[in-house]
């Protein structure tokens, strides 16, 4: 897998910002600045599952369904969907803590793996609002959210655009992660309208 990253970072110039693999699935944000993803996506998907089938005598699908992709513009947004992707193991109850979980790319960014998937540092203006340092990291990755959070992030991760829910059942869930978010020591102090 990590190979067939390698080559879509290489060939299709796509930048990994994290990624976690999970039993049938994973979670991946990147940048992708060729506008190139359904390529991306399509090269590195067919390619894994080829890998898989052949490795195991599998025939059918190796991943739970086609990937979804959100495009993100807003710093407040794409905070909370990072913290999302690294919980996912923890939130599956395969871990306790971010840190534990050996197939996601968090230890990449220190150099720390040998899980050899070319991560890079969300280092733009959309990152601002994730401690870059590693300490406070992964204390921010390991506050858990109450679970209402997580299912308005899920949804608005299934949207062709990153947004929290507008609907009255769910401004309780939505004022609760603002006040996460402040809580992590970050300069966000609202979402934006």
């Amino acid at each position: 897998m990590a190979k067939h990253l390698q080559t879509a970072q290489q060939d299709y110039q796509l930048r990994i910002l994290n990624f976690v693999l999970m039993n049938n699935h994973f979670h991946m944000l990147a940048e992708t600045p060729l506008s190139n993803l359904g390529d991306v996506m399509n090269y590195f998907m067919r390619e894994v599952s080829r890998e898989i089938g052949k490795k195991s005598g599998r025939i059918n699908h190796v991943f739970g369904g086609r990937y979804h992709a959100t495009v993100i513009r807003e710093p407040y947004y794409f905070a909370h969907a990072y913290k999302y992707v690294y919980r996912n193991p923890v939130r599956a109850n395969l871990v306790k803590s971010v840190q534990l979980y050996p197939y996601s790319t968090l230890q990449n960014l220190w150099k720390a793996s040998t899980y050899e998937i070319p991560t890079v540092f969300a280092n733009h203006n959309l990152a601002h609002l994730i401690p870059k340092e590693r300490e406070s990291l992964i204390k921010w990755l390991n506050q858990a959210l109450p679970k209402e959070c997580d299912e308005i992030l899920r949804k608005a991760l299934k949207k062709s655009e990153f947004k929290l829910s507008s609907r009255r059942n769910d401004r309780k869930a939505v004022q609760i992660l603002n006040r996460y978010q402040k809580e992590a020591g970050t300069s966000c102090s609202k979402a934006p309208k």
